[in-house]
């Protein structure tokens, strides 16, 4: 419902008239301007006031103080706000806060009330006077219990200047709190961080969830700005490719996707040590080896194979006892029926995917039995499946991913697809290691790959301060991941060169890797001679880890 506004006189005019014992407001204009009119309980209407903008009603058809910080008027220091009044809304419906239960209708609810005579007085003839007095002191019990519920919240910026005082309840959201106030401040919500304390408020938590406790609480305002990827995002809004422009419309919600996209990994996130507990190193590489080669000729899409072995790793990590080889296949084909069901209908049409699970059995297992087996292993993930893989955040942060490639716009296309291409080809390198695949959070692993990929290409410093700054959208915070985010680009840099040199655990794996990322390119080969990139980027980061961490990605040390 669009807001209605009244000023903090009328709000006095209010209480002084006993609204909160039974008084209603009608709204109307006063000429040009909105204003309300307050009933007293006796149906004689008081004058009309009108709107200075300093009151506002909610959805819950409450009324909600908002002081504009550039007039906050004599009222803002009266040491608290008015608290909500409750009766007739505007449309004549009874007021109520956000997650209470709805009132039912006056000649519903209480068929022994009037609906125009006072509150609490009988008015029906087989009415019971003692219950309607029964009703006017449970509906004022009602009204009391929420007058002491009320919490009033402080507002300030960083610099201590009060933005706004809020009549809230502890069950408001925050998410709420940051759209109201974005009527003052006029900043997107996405673009407001809360501080209480010392925590930054999450949107999906309560006030009182957050640690907000009343009768007052005073928080601080931070208004920070999107992000890159929301901004680049924004940029594509007057593309005149459809596709670009459509892609615009998550700006304000990109960030907010992010977080909850990293929280959400960070639970389900399994340990290492627990992967390879009922299921040996070496059997568990070659199940992805053949995962690799089988989705590559059914034309799968890369995130099939990374969704498919996060799904199995999470599976194992719930297992105490080792798992029999005669079961494996049935395991492996019931998290590939479950991430096809997951998968568009576009890439899994009806009755395509069991046509799928026969041939990558070759008709051995019925469709039952896989289906039995999927049931198990849903129960063992308790049902939590289709969480974001490493693969998610790299395509993320490759939104803004560029490499030097001349200046021309379609060799800065080309440039970013080789690092692209180059960063997917450690990341599923990382499938086959689960120190490095699950040691670290799935973003900053991405972030890792993606680094790696730049330095290896020779990019500029900027390039990988891009990618930092993006990777700060997951888990905004005074955490510095430069450190980790070396450590973990030099760890997968080794991987690659031990993995193509011959020498490394998995060598006997790359080829199928290769030659999957290499057909697909130009070329055929994406990477000429980038063993040497490879060589001169460890070096940098060996010299960046002996500084700290600090100094330029371009600087080299001489060996």
């Amino acid at each position: 419902m669009p807001a209605r506004t009244a000023s903090v006189a009328w709000a006095e005019h209010a209480q002084g008239t006993g609204f909160h014992k039974g008084a209603r407001l009608v709204a109307g204009t006063d000429g040009p301007r909105p204003a309300v009119r307050v009933e007293a309980a006796d149906g004689a209407p008081s004058p009309a006031v009108p709107d200075p903008t300093v009151f506002a009603w909610d959805e819950g058809m409450r009324a909600l103080p908002l002081l504009r910080p550039e007039d906050p008027g004599p009222h803002a220091c009266a040491g608290s706000a008015p608290p909500p009044l409750h009766g007739a809304g505007p449309e004549g419906e009874a007021s109520r806060a956000p997650g209470r239960p709805r009132a039912a209708p006056a000649a519903q609810a209480r068929p022994s009330r009037s609906r125009t005579g006072p509150r609490g007085a009988a008015a029906e003839p087989h009415a019971g006077g003692a219950a309607a007095s029964r009703a006017g002191q449970e509906e004022h019990g009602e009204g009391e219990q929420e007058k002491e519920d009320a919490l009033e919240l402080t507002v300030l910026s960083m610099a201590g200047t009060q933005l706004a005082v809020l009549a809230c309840l502890p069950g408001d959201l925050v998410s709420e709190v940051k759209r109201r106030l974005s009527r003052v401040l006029g900043t997107a919500p996405s673009g407001q961080r809360l501080v209480h304390g010392h925590a930054i408020l999450r949107d999906r938590d309560t006030l009182l969830q957050s640690g907000v406790r009343g009768p007052g609480a005073t928080l601080q305002c931070v208004c920070v700005r999107p992000s890159a990827v929301a901004r680049s995002l924004e940029a594509r809004r007057h593309s005149e490719d459809l596709e670009q422009s459509l892609s615009a419309c998550l700006a304000d919600i990109a960030d907010s996707v992010m977080q909850s996209e990293y929280a959400q990994s960070e639970g389900t996130r399994p340990r290492a040590e627990d992967v390879t507990r009922p299921i040996t190193l070496q059997h568990r590489g070659e199940l992805i080896n053949w995962m690799v080669q089988a989705f590559d000729v059914l034309h799968f899409d890369e995130s099939m194979l990374h969704s498919v072995v996060l799904t199995l790793d999470r599976y194992y990590a719930r297992r105490a006892a080792p798992i029999e080889v005669a079961g494996i296949q049935r395991i492996l084909l019931s998290a590939v029926c479950t991430e096809m069901k997951l998968a568009s209908e576009l890439e899994f049409p009806p009755w395509h995917w069991q046509r799928v699970l026969a041939h990558l059995c070759h008709g051995r297992l019925s469709l039952a039995t896989i289906l039995q087996t999927e049931l198990e292993l849903l129960s063992r993930l308790d049902f939590v499946v289709g969480v974001p893989t490493p693969l998610t955040f790299l395509r993320e942060l490759g939104l803004r991913a560029r490499c030097p490639a001349g200046g021309a716009a379609e060799d800065d296309g080309e440039s970013q697809e080789r690092a692209l291409r180059l960063a997917l080809l450690l990341l599923e390198l990382a499938l086959f290691e689960p120190r490095v695949q699950y040691g670290r959070p799935h973003a900053l692993l991405a972030a890792a790959a993606l680094g790696a990929a730049l330095r290896a290409l020779g990019a500029p410093d900027a390039e990988h301060e891009a990618v930092l700054e993006d990777l700060a959208v997951y888990c905004p915070g005074p955490t510095d991941a430069e450190g980790p985010v070396l450590d973990c680009e030099e760890e997968l840099l080794e991987l690659w060169s031990a993995s193509a040199g011959g020498a490394g655990r998995w060598s006997a794996f790359y080829p199928p890797l290769a030659a999957k990322l290499g057909g697909r390119t130009r070329g055929g080969d994406p990477w000429p001679g980038l063993m040497e990139g490879v060589r001169g980027a460890r070096r940098r980061l060996r010299a960046l880890r002996r500084r700290g961490g600090g100094g330029g990605a371009g600087e080299e040390e001489e060996e």
